[in-house]
Formats: structure tokens, sequence, C-alpha cells
């Protein structure tokens, strides 16, 4: 079940033997207890990978005509696993997505320094600011995007845009999947954004560090809870399309032969 963290604060304070508050903000132990759980709740996402932090995004275009091929990272994105591009044009009736390969940028950058020896009108060229360095870029300007690269892991630089279509590469065109930053809110109404059957492990694990901090002893029931609860988390932190459960693995006897999920 989830929990405000109103609540888990007074969970964890009434097994502390501490006061009882009615807001995090009524006592100074009541407001580092809520610390406590928004660190823990930070640790288990970063440690735990939870499908849930996971999201669709799009970019953010560069808005200049000078420099169309250019897009960028919302901030509420942590993390890219790929990126898609809306290469319809303009005789297409429907939408065509395509998945745009990723390059490290010194192959990028080998790549686009061969083709003004092409001498095209359909090359085009923008300068960005690198590290302090002014560096040209190429790109082609009569075709759909298909590569692209990064210059600091925020800002992207594609090989292409058609300018028959768009000025620019377009953000309601680009769609990405990856890791998304949570807030923290310290609230009291605030339920921490994961889902219900990690509450558990979220509970645990705080409890264990207040002891730690807030009583400078342990808690050998919390800690052993939590490791529990860690270890059910690798087959439980998927609410859907998560991993069979042991009797349907591939392993048993009863299953032998079929194909098992990874």
């Amino acid at each position: 079940m989830k929990k405000t963290l109103l609540e888990i604060v007074q969970d964890i304070l009434s097994d502390l033997s501490g006061d009882e508050v009615n807001s995090i903000t009524d006592t100074t132990e009541a407001e580092q207890v809520a610390r406590i759980v928004r660190e823990t709740y930070e640790h288990i996402i970063v440690k735990a990978d939870l499908p849930e932090t996971f999201g669709l995004f799009e970019l953010d275009a560069s808005g200049s005509a000078s420099k169309p091929v250019l897009m960028t990272v919302p901030s509420t994105v942590d993390s890219v696993q790929w990126v898609k591009y809306n290469c319809i044009t303009t005789d297409d009736v429907y939408p065509k997505w395509s998945e745009m390969q990723y390059i490290p940028l010194q192959s990028f950058l080998d790549r686009m320094y061969n083709l003004p020896a092409e001498t095209d009108s359909t090359i085009e060229t923008f300068s960005q600011t690198v590290n302090g360095a002014s560096v040209d870029f190429y790109y082609f300007n009569d075709r759909a995007p298909s590569l692209y690269t990064t210059i600091d892991d925020v800002t992207f630089i594609f090989d292409a845009y058609d300018s028959s279509v768009d000025t620019t590469l377009q953000k309601n065109k680009s769609l990405g999947w990856g890791k998304l930053l949570r807030t923290f809110s310290l609230t009291d109404s605030y339920i921490p954004d994961m889902d219900a059957n990690m509450f558990p492990l979220l509970m645990q694990e705080a409890k264990a560090q207040a002891f730690n901090d807030l009583r400078q002893m342990d808690s050998p029931r919390a800690d052993k809870r939590a490791k529990e609860h860690w270890v059910k988390t690798q087959d439980d932190k998927h609410n859907t399309g998560g991993r069979l459960p042991y009797w349907y693995k591939t392993h048993m006897p009863y299953n032998y032969g079929r194909r098992g999920f990874r």
C-alpha cells in the first residue's frame, strides 16, 4: 500500500519512540526523518533501476534556422536509451517514425568532414561552441535525419533535416525513451513516486537509516527486512511485463523446452 510522506515519518517515529506529530514540520526530528526518507528514496531509485523512473519524452528543438539539426535533452531527463524521429515527407499521409542511430562523436566527425569534398548545395554548415572552441558541423538539408551524436550528453547533433518539410528539426516530431528525474517533495501529502510493492523496502531502509543516524544504534530487524525486500525487488519491480513467477520459469520440469522471458 502506498503511503504519504507524513504517514511514513509517523510510522518511523513510532518505532524510534519519538514524539507524535501531525506534520513533518512539527519537530526537528520529524524533519530529519523526512530528509532520511528522501535520501533513501533517491538511493533506491538509483540502485534498483525501477521501471517507473523511465518514460517517453520529446527533445527540445534549437528554435534557430541557423542550427536546424541541433536538439537538446530536456532537463527532466537523466539518461537516454533511444531516440526516434518522424521522417514524414510532404507526400506521406501517415507518420514515419524511424529510430535514430547513435554514433560516437569521433566517428560522426570523421563522416561529417568528408562531406565538403562533395561540393553539394544540399550540404550546409553551422558553428557550435564546444568547450570554448568554435566547431563547424556539416549536415544535409534535403533528407530526414538518420544519425546523431552528442557533444556533452545534453546537446544532440543530427546528420540531416528536410528543408522542404520544416525549417528545423521539430520537438513534436521527436520521441525519446530514457530515465527521468524525479522530484521528491518534502510535504505532508507527498506520495513517493514508486509502485506500491516498493514501499516496504523504502520503509525498512529509511527506518534502519533513522536508527543509525538519530539513535546511533542498529536495527537488526529493519536491516534484515530491507535485505529480504531487496531480493524480492529483483522479481517484483515490474508491475507489467515483468519476470514470470518461479513456477513458470523454463527450468521447471513441467515447463521444459518453453521459451521464457529474459
